[in-house]
């Protein structure tokens, strides 16, 4: 037969018509149905890493007496059905990056035509997000992150700092990275993220603050103003973080506190003709600084110390010039006094003030004290009465706290 005749497989009547059933003879053969011509040009579209599980077949349609097509992964021989003329199907659950065959036949009740087969690989999918990114062992320019990792498929790990676009890499299978190189007493944000091939996954977040560092110690310690009983410190601030600063004499662990951005400090109460050193550091939270160190000798007292006369009043005040060398802080003045002949004496001191008396042996500030008194007189006065033998002595006459004024001395006998 020529091809695309015509053949009567049967013939009759039907009521009052006449019918025939006709085939075109590419579908038959002596009278049979043949199986249907093979499709080709099997391919595979929509390979993503957005979607690495599944992927579409194409392949063409070659026959026109198909029931449909067969679709046979090389592990099966289940095959997914799809109707007659179906040019396209997409297969999803599949494992991402790995390697599939399918073969795709035409069919009919004849039999299955030979197949077009295609191999394909699904993409990778992209790494699970790392999780519980954590924070230890920060300083004051350095900080331990540690994280969980969450896949069996990154390639390794990427660190981003909010304030920048460039990562750190680490390996894969890494959970823990000290980032170095940070600035004392800053708030930083990093993200932690999985990658491979297929791209980066969702990030685990974490913002911390370094430690504060310990302020640049202070310089150029030096005196000025030197007197008997005081002398003025002055230094340069080295610093910018610092709350204050602490200064120490040598023999003191109780340091003078002043607050940040001081550059001097007076002290006083000291003694005449007496070498000191002092040491300033500066503080914060973190701790102490070095320290600039300065020794300096007060001067000497040769200030002459003048002479009460007995049973009668010497009028004084107290001033910041002169200061009480038994009580520190204090405001004092000195007086001496000669008995030729062992004596009773009372030494009388009042004012306004609350007085303090001290008796000393010789002429001097400092001299053995042989007693004091506070509130003997009435009221708020001091009073001695003691017999003495014959020889000079000086009083002190100061104040229970740091007060200047006037005040009246007697040394009655």
């Amino acid at each position: 037969m020529t091809e695309g005749s015509e053949v009567v497989l049967f013939a009759g009547t039907y009521g009052r018509g006449i019918y025939s059933i006709r085939l075109n003879d590419a579908q038959r053969q002596g009278g049979v149905l043949l199986k249907p011509i093979a499709p080709s040009h099997l391919n595979a579209i929509h390979l993503t890493h957005y979607s690495p599980t599944y992927a579409t077949l194409t392949w063409r349609d070659n026959s026109n007496n198909e029931t449909g097509f067969k679709i046979y992964r090389s592990s099966s021989n289940t095959p997914i059905i799809v109707p007659a003329n179906t040019t396209i199907k997409t297969i999803t659950g599949l494992t991402p990056n790995t390697s599939y065959t399918y073969t795709v036949k035409a069919y009919n009740s004849a039999g299955e035509s030979a197949g077009t087969r295609k191999t394909f690989r699904t993409l990778m999918a992209k790494p699970t997000a790392p999780s519980n990114l954590n924070t230890s062992h920060i300083t004051t320019n350095s900080a331990t992150l540690t994280w969980q990792d969450k896949s069996n498929n990154e390639t390794g790990f990427k660190i981003y700092r909010s304030s920048s676009n460039t990562p750190i890499i680490v390996p894969a299978n890494t959970t823990i990275k000290t980032i170095t190189g940070l600035t004392p007493n800053t708030s930083y944000t990093y993200t932690v993220k999985a990658y491979n091939s297929a791209g980066e996954s969702a990030g685990t977040r974490k913002t911390f603050r370094t430690l504060m560092a310990k302020p640049t110690a202070p310089s150029n310690l030096n005196t000025s103003h030197i007197t008997t009983n005081s002398a003025t410190l002055t230094w340069q601030d080295k610093s910018n973080n610092e709350t204050g600063f602490k200064i120490y004499r040598s023999s003191s662990n109780t340091p003078i506190i002043v607050p940040a951005n001081t550059t001097s400090k007076t002290i006083t109460g000291l003694t005449p003709n007496t070498s000191y050193t002092y040491i300033v550091k500066a503080y914060n939270s973190a701790g102490q600084s070095v320290g600039t160190r300065k020794t300096f000798k007060t001067q000497a007292n040769t200030t002459t110390i003048p002479t009460i006369a007995l049973n009668t009043n010497t009028n004084g005040t107290w001033d910041t010039h002169t200061a009480s060398t038994h009580r520190h802080g204090r405001y004092a003045k000195f007086y001496t006094f000669r008995l030729t002949h062992s004596t009773k004496v009372t030494i009388d001191l009042t004012s306004s003030k609350d007085t303090y008396l001290f008796l000393l042996q010789g002429n001097s500030k400092n001299g053995t004290k042989i007693t004091h008194n506070d509130d003997g007189g009435a009221g708020l006065n001091s009073r001695i009465t003691r017999t003495l033998a014959a020889g000079t002595y000086t009083i002190e006459a100061t104040t229970y706290r740091p007060a200047t004024g006037a005040f009246v001395l007697r040394v009655s006998r």
